[in-house]
């Protein structure tokens, strides 16, 4: 199949493409806003010479990511690490006393509960300013509520985080550029990431395709509200939900997906490799580049005086040529899509700075 520019695709009009492009530009000044724009500084250190990094597991994953965060540290800058799952609240909380950390940071799910439930319990010292990274927006969000009572909460105690989670709609835009003939894209939610009335609107409306949701809880029998959402859609995109939802609902998705012919976009290099078509995903480089552009930022600038949340500022695509060949899917290579969702973003910038 001859390579198509983004343009020449735009121009000719394919698959409401142009359409699709144009429809996202106020949803993704939203999120790219969050992103792009710097986080305001606090009357705090000019520069940051004292860090904890608290990783779930010493792997060679989470180091990459501590790596990243100490190259980003002005010269002479102390940081240590501390592993999760050799820890307890009371280990850490005497690291945190010895260390005096200006900045705590957390790298995975069960690091993040450690120093939540570590620093923000009645009676705790006034903790020091924290960001999260590799923790979803689900993890968090429950984590906030049983720690800090809500948002509020986190804004007030300094705890910043970057999500793992990519913006729905890109997922939804590299759907579209998969299949751009889809009519109908089934999409599965499940109660960790639900989806309002009107946010749903708002992305159904920003897509040539119509939006059809089926929602599953893990007390629902996964076949049976699968099997007519994959039979009578063009495309099927999952949300990523609890651990356990999605350990539930992958086999029975990629099933489906094979015996009525519909390609999945999933949300995880781990789905493609299952089995599903395409997915867009925050990959390890992804988020070790944007902790080592946050360190350096707040480096410069000083730390933020309030909690910050992030959606992440890269993305990963990987692609399933033997799933798309036999699902009778022609699949440009990774670049096209690359270009086309970083296109999709730089015309959202360009119409914010005018």
């Amino acid at each position: 199949m001859e390579q198509e520019s983004v343009v020449d695709v735009w121009r000719q009009g394919r698959a409401g493409w142009r359409r699709l492009r144009a429809r996202w530009r106020p949803l993704l000044a939203a999120w790219l806003l969050v992103v792009a724009l710097p986080m305001p500084a606090a009357a705090l250190s000019a520069e940051l010479n004292s860090l904890l990094f608290v990783v779930s597991k010493e792997t060679e994953i989470y180091r990459q990511v501590v790596v990243a965060g100490q190259n980003a540290l002005p010269q002479g800058a102390r940081s240590a690490m501390l592993v999760a799952d050799r820890s307890d609240p009371a280990a850490l909380a005497a690291s945190i006393a010895a260390a005096e950390p200006e900045l705590l940071v957390t790298v995975g799910t069960a690091a993040a509960e450690l120093v939540y439930q570590t620093l923000y319990t009645a009676g705790a010292p006034r903790p020091p300013a924290v960001l999260s990274t590799l923790l979803t927006r689900s993890g968090y969000a429950a984590f906030v509520e049983r720690y800090l009572g809500g948002p509020a909460g986190a804004a007030a105690a300094r705890l910043s985080v970057q999500f793992l989670d990519q913006p729905l709609e890109r997922q939804l835009a590299l759907a579209a550029l998969i299949v751009p003939t889809a009519d109908k894209i089934g999409m599965m939610v499940g109660p960790a990431n639900p989806l309002s009335a009107e946010r749903l609107a708002e992305l159904d409306a920003a897509l040539a395709a119509s939006l059809m949701p089926v929602y599953l809880t893990s007390q629902d029998n996964p076949i049976r509200l699968l099997e007519p959402a994959l039979a009578n859609s063009d495309l099927f995109v999952p949300l990523a939900d609890s651990r356990q939802l999605n350990l539930a609902t992958s086999r029975w998705i990629l099933q489906l997906s094979y015996r009525y012919r519909k390609p999945v976009i999933g949300y995880s290099a781990s789905y493609v490799d299952a089995g599903a078509v395409a997915a867009v995903y925050t990959g390890i480089d992804d988020v070790a580049a944007q902790l080592s552009a946050t360190l350096a930022e707040w480096s410069a600038n000083g730390l933020p005086a309030n909690g910050r949340e992030r959606d992440p500022a890269g993305f990963s695509i990987k692609l399933n040529r033997a799933a798309a060949l036999a699902l009778g899917i022609e699949l440009n290579d990774e670049a096209y899509y690359r270009d086309a969702l970083n296109s999709l973003s730089q015309g959202v910038d360009n119409d914010l700075g005018r």
